[in-house]
């Protein structure tokens, strides 16, 4: 019985550990952040701010402000609202911005 009990203790943490992974972290919203920059930057945008608030452990949203790096529009400040959803299956964001 008390073998029985110290398994299901063990299941019950590697459960818990497993779905504290599936949650966005602090470094998870600086990656994430990071790789809407860099997204944005390789269109040939210069980003001003990417910025992502956590709404509940698997979704983020906020904006990312940018301009046109070159020509008529360069001095035009654009924004657009971004979402971002933790995906359960492999734990990596999936991340939009409209």
């Amino acid at each position: 019985m008390k073998s029985l009990r110290l398994c299901a203790s063990f299941i019950f943490l590697l459960a818990s550990i497993a779905c504290m992974s599936r949650q966005f972290h602090e470094d998870d919203i600086a990656r994430t952040e990071t790789d809407i920059k860099t997204t944005f930057e390789q269109r040939g945008f210069t980003v001003e701010q990417v910025n992502l608030i956590k709404e509940s452990d698997r979704r983020l949203s906020g904006y990312v402000k940018f301009r046109k790096s070159s020509g008529l529009f360069s001095k035009v400040q654009l924004s657009k609202d971004c979402i971002a959803t933790m995906d359960a299956d492999s734990g990596k964001s999936i991340w939009d911005c409209k």
